[in-house]
């Protein structure tokens, strides 16, 4: 970037100099200022040094979340909602939450032949799943069954605030 390191430190990163001093030396970043620096490379053409920040960044959340679902239970005017946080190692847990992640995106496609496609494709794998899973697993699946019985697509509410919903319609 053509910086000096006090430069970059107060006006770009805009913190004292002796914090930019620490990062390089004995404290390395941490937290939120990881997705600045990230911010501050991808818009200076750095992409790769970007994506090592995201990383860093996302591996200091996976320490303190450690990897699991969250589910929020339904409520009667909202769906049962999740949060999934894995950390995936070499390709083939790559592609294949990718593969995951898209058919979980379809099942919400306007394309009725596309969601009825994701549908199966995930019957499939959960089959798999109870059949091979950790017991404290399929406790958690057994406990929250009812919380994940898909609800009818007339009865979803819309996520878009300004939108009507589909039930008021």
């Amino acid at each position: 970037m053509g910086k000096t390191q006090q430069t970059f430190a107060v006006e770009v990163l805009k913190t004292a100099i002796g914090t930019v001093a620490r990062y390089e030396t004995s404290d390395p970043p941490r937290g939120d200022v990881l997705l600045r620096l990230s911010d501050i490379a991808r818009k200076n053409g750095f992409h790769e040094l970007s994506s090592e920040f995201e990383l860093l960044y996302l591996d200091g959340v996976q320490k303190k979340l450690g990897s699991r679902l969250i589910v929020i239970p339904p409520t009667e005017s909202e769906p049962a909602r999740g949060y999934l946080n894995v950390a995936l190692s070499g390709i083939v847990a790559i592609t294949s939450a990718r593969a995951f992640l898209g058919l979980l995106d379809q099942c919400d496609h306007p394309n009725e032949e596309f969601r009825r496609m994701a549908a199966s494709a995930l019957s499939t794998l959960r089959a798999a799943w109870e059949k091979h899973s950790d017991p404290e697993f399929r406790d958690l699946h057994d406990r929250l069954r009812v919380w994940l019985t898909p609800v009818p697509r007339t009865a979803r509410r819309s996520s878009d605030p300004g939108k009507k919903d589909k039930q008021s319609s």
